[in-house]
Parts: structure tokens; sequence; C-alpha cells
């Protein structure tokens, strides 16, 4: 959130600057006439002006799919320590410091700054103002809570005459409990109720497993359009849509279309654009021997049946041969495969017949 808020937020500097200037005065003002310590207020404030800056500010564009959220664990932050999210705990960590050396309730504040980490994602979220809301954000800024409150707390019972002063432990922690406890119940139910949630880890997962299971996917489905089409082909496009542990791969080439599946280097389906363009008058002993060294090529299962049998159709001059093979091992559900042979030679289509 943060890392990328210093780029995508515009004018972030003069904002926490003009949003200090505005909150400070007053909260001096009110801290010098009630006999109240000020430093620590007015640290207090400043924090709180630079976390409303940082992260409430629009960014620079909206993402346009409404409430979302990144639902991922928010536990993450403890695994994970990166830039990012070093600079949400750090963010988050001196607004509770201050606010325990003014107001001595460190638990009161711990439980308030966390509430408030998550109801910063959910504004970020509901807002759509191109801020990105995520669980393992507030993991971070919780953390950032604690330690800073940890700190005051420290920092506030390091010597007697502070500790004589202190209050109470127990409205503290009662008010400290009961913020949590409520403030939890609410944002959940809110995120519950308005704020669809996606996982980006699983989908990163997701996008990393597919590219492992690509690699030499479109070498090999190159491959096969050039030995069909030919070394001087034009590849145009390729698509991948994965289909469970299968990658189903679609190639779109000047000269035509192949379709196939990876791992299994299984060609599907072939199509050549123009095949009237192969016109010619090749006898079928010629266009069976065409055809069987594409399928001893690219379908050796099929191959091992035989030589196939065959159709011709058209005239000498505009004359396609069609062999059809059965597959061998007797298991595959598409059984038998079709390869049309053009008068001139070329391989101009081939598919599975159910």
């Amino acid at each position: 959130m943060i890392s990328a808020s210093f780029g995508a937020v515009p004018g972030l500097l003069p904002a926490f600057l003009l949003l200090t200037a505005l909150a400070v005065p007053p909260v001096w003002y009110v801290a010098r006439l009630r006999g109240r310590p000020v430093a620590a207020r007015v640290l207090f404030t400043a924090g709180v002006a630079g976390v409303v800056s940082v992260t409430l500010l629009p960014g620079s564009g909206s993402s346009g799919q409404g409430a979302v959220c990144d639902t991922g664990s928010p536990f993450a932050v403890l695994t994970t320590w990166s830039t990012g999210v070093l600079l949400n705990v750090a963010l988050f960590a001196p607004a509770p410091f201050f606010a325990v050396l003014a107001f001595r309730r460190p638990l009161t504040v711990a439980a308030s700054a966390a509430l408030a980490s998550g109801l910063v994602e959910l504004l970020q979220a509901e807002s759509d103002t191109g801020r990105a809301c995520s669980l393992t954000d507030v993991g971070a800024n919780t953390v950032g809570a604690l330690l800073g409150a940890a700190a005051g707390a420290l920092w506030l019972w390091r010597g007697k005459g502070v500790r004589r002063s202190a209050p109470r432990a127990g409205p503290d922690a009662v008010w400290g409990l009961g913020i949590a406890v409520v403030g939890f119940l609410a944002l959940a139910g809110i995120f519950r109720g308005s704020v669809s949630g996606y996982d980006a880890g699983a989908a990163d997962h997701e996008r990393r497993a597919v590219l492992r299971a690509s690699a030499g996917a479109d070498d090999w489905i190159t491959a096969a359009a050039v030995d069909i089409f030919g070394a001087d082909v034009r590849i145009r496009q390729t698509q991948t849509v994965r289909s469970g542990d299968r990658l189903h791969l679609e190639i779109f080439t000047d000269r035509g279309e192949l379709t196939g599946w990876w791992p299994d280097r299984t060609l599907e389906r072939g199509v050549a654009h123009d095949s009237g363009a192969d016109a010619g008058s090749m006898t079928e002993e010629q266009a069976r021997a065409v055809s069987e060294r594409f399928t001893r090529r690219w379908f050796p299962r099929e191959a091992g049946g035989g030589g196939g049998t065959s159709r011709t159709r058209g005239d000498s001059a505009d004359r396609i041969h069609r062999f059809t093979y059965r597959s061998t091992d007797g298991t595959a559900t598409r059984t038998r495969l079709e390869v049309t042979v053009g008068g001139a030679g070329r391989i101009v289509g081939f598919r599975y017949l159910s």
C-alpha cells in the first residue's frame, strides 16, 4: 500500500503538511488550555495526519471494480518482511506511541489503532479511489500499531514518578478489550456484507504455475506450425488456457491454425487457410506417402494402426485426399484421425473424429 502511494498519489507531501497545519493548532490550544502534555498530543496529531495522507488520499486512478479487497491471510506479514510491509509497520507505529504518552491508556490505544488499520482498508475498498485494500496490509498496520503502543508503554513506565501518575490497568484493559471485540465484529460484518474478496496470493500462485507449466509449450506449438505450414510461416498469435494440469494451446498463423495439448505434446486439430491454392494432380499413392510421414511425425499412436482408409475428391486439377487412421491402444476416447492432403502435396487439415 505505502510503497505504491509515494508514486501513485500526487501531492502527498503538500497534503500531509496541510493536514498537519490545520489539525495541530487546535490540539495545541486545547492541550495548553487544559494543562495536558502538549508535545505528545501535537506529535500524535501529526502521526494521524501522516496515516490519513498516505492511506486515504485518492490515487492516480480508479480500479473500476467496486468494493474489492485482497483477502489473503493477514498473518503473511509474519513471514514476508518486504519493503512494503516494513513501510506499513513504520507508518502506523508513531501515532500509537505518542497516543500512549498523551492519554496513558496503552491497551485502549493499541486496540483503537488496530481497529483504525482495518477501517483504513475498508475505506480504501469502499471508496474505489485507486487505493488497494488488502488484509495483509491490515496485518502489517496492526503490527506497527502494537509495536508503537508497546514502545509508548515502556517509555511511559520507565521512571518511578511516571509510574505513580499512571492510571490503573483495569479500566484500560476493559476499554481495550471492548474496542477490540466490538470493532472486530463490526468490521468483519461490514466486510462480509459489502466487499467482494479475492486472494491475490492464490491468483499469483496460479499465474506462476501456468508459467512453469507452459515452459516449452510455445516452442513446441510453434515448431509444429513451422513443420506443417512451412519454414517461412508467420506467427500472428498464440493462446494458452489452463485445464486442470494441462494447457490447451492454439496458434494462429498467416497460413492456418493449430490446436494442441501440453505437456502431452499432442496436436488436436489443424486447418490451412486457402486450401484451394493447393490445386494439383498428386496421385493417391503420393498423397498417402505425405499423410503417413505427417502421421508418423505427429501422431505415432495412430500411425501404428496401418495405412489408413482413403477418400479422394475433385478432378485432377482440384484434388484433395482424405486419410483416416485408427488408434492402436484402444483406450483413446477419440479413435479416428482424419488427415487431408491437398493436390499439391500440402497438409491442409487434420482433426479427430468422434
